[in-house]
C-alpha cells in the first residue's frame, strides 16, 4: 500500500507542475490558452504497476493440504494494455481499453501461486481541463474478462486445492475464472500539437470486483474455496497519438 500512496503523491505533484506551467503559458500565448479540443480521438499503449488484494485466496492457499501456513500473497504486479478514446463537444470522453495484469509469484517452500488477468471494457469521463494542449479528466469504467491462476507443487507429495482439485508432486495446474471489475480514476494527456498527433499521458486508477465465477480447471469447478475477488490501484503511463478539431 505504501507504493500506491507514493504513486498518488507523484500524480498530485505532476498535476501541480502542470498547473504552474499553464499559468506561464496563459501569459505568453493567449491563443493556446483559449483553444479547446472540440471533437476527435486518441489511441495509445500504456504500461505501469499496480497493487491488489485478492480476497480470501491467501486463506484458502494457507491450508495444510495446500501450501501451508507459511504461504503469503504478494500484491504487486505489472500492468499493460491499449486504449481508444474520443472527445465529444469539448467535455465528454468515451472509450474502450484492453488490459492485462501479471502479479508477482506468491509462494512457500511447498509451492507457488501466480495470477494473471485479462480484461476488455469501456469508460466514460468528463473533461475538467481542456486547454493548452492538455486534457485532464476523471473517469468511470467497467472491465470484463478472465483470471488465470497457476498452482505449482514443489513438494514430493500431492497437494489439494479445495476439496476436489489435486496438484501432483513436482507439477502444476492452471485454474480459470470469469469476472467483472468496476474502475474509477483520473487521467491526463498532453498533446505536442494543438491538433493532436503525438501524445503522452498518465493514469491513476482503482478497481474492485463486482462479480465472478468459481475457479475451475479441466472441466471441474473447485469446491470449498472462495470465489476470486480483486481490488486495488494502479499507476500507468501512456504513449500514443490523436487527431482533433479545435475551437476558441
Amino acid at each position: 500500500m505504501k507504493k500506491v500512496a507514493l504513486s498518488i503523491l507523484i500524480l498530485f505533484g505532476f498535476l501541480q507542475t502542470i498547473a504552474q506551467e499553464n499559468t506561464f503559458i496563459q501569459g505568453a500565448n493567449s491563443f493556446k490558452t483559449d483553444s479547446k479540443k472540440e471533437y476527435g480521438f486518441f489511441v495509445g499503449l500504456h504500461s505501469g504497476a499496480g497493487y491488489a488484494s485478492k480476497g480470501d485466496l491467501e486463506k484458502d492457499l494457507k491450508k495444510n493440504t495446500t501450501f501451508g501456513d507459511k504461504f503469503f500473497i504478494r500484491g504487486l504486479g505489472s500492468h499493460w494494455g491499449a486504449s481508444l478514446s474520443g472527445v465529444l463537444a469539448t467535455k465528454v470522453i468515451v472509450g474502450a481499453s484492453f488490459n492485462r495484469f501479471a502479479f508477482d509469484a506468491s509462494e512457500s517452500e511447498k509451492g507457488q501461486s501466480k495470477i494473471k488477468t485479462q480484461t476488455i471494457g469501456g469508460h466514460i469521463g468528463y473533461l475538467i481541463y481542456n486547454k493548452n494542449n492538455y486534457l485532464i479528466y476523471p473517469f468511470l469504467g467497467y472491465q470484463a474478462g478472465s483470471a488465470k491462476m497457476n498452482l505449482t507443487n514443489y513438494s514430493n507429495v500431492d497437494i489439494t486445492y479445495g476439496d476436489n482439485v489435486t496438484i501432483e508432486r513436482i507439477s502444476a495446474k492452471e485454474l480459470e475464472s470469469k469476472s467483472g471489475l468496476a474502475e474509477l480514476g483520473a487521467s491526463m494527456r498532453y498533446c505536442f500539437n494543438d491538433k493532436g498527433l503525438l501524445m503522452i499521458g498518465i493514469d491513476l486508477g482503482g478497481f474492485f470486483n463486482v462479480g465472478s465465477k468459481d475457479w475451475s480447471g479441466g472441466g471441474v469447478t473447485v469446491s470449498q474455496v472462495s470465489k476470486p475477488s480483486l481490488a486495488g490501484a494502479y499507476l500507468r503511463f501512456s504513449l500514443g497519438f490523436g487527431l482533433f478539431t479545435t475551437k476558441l
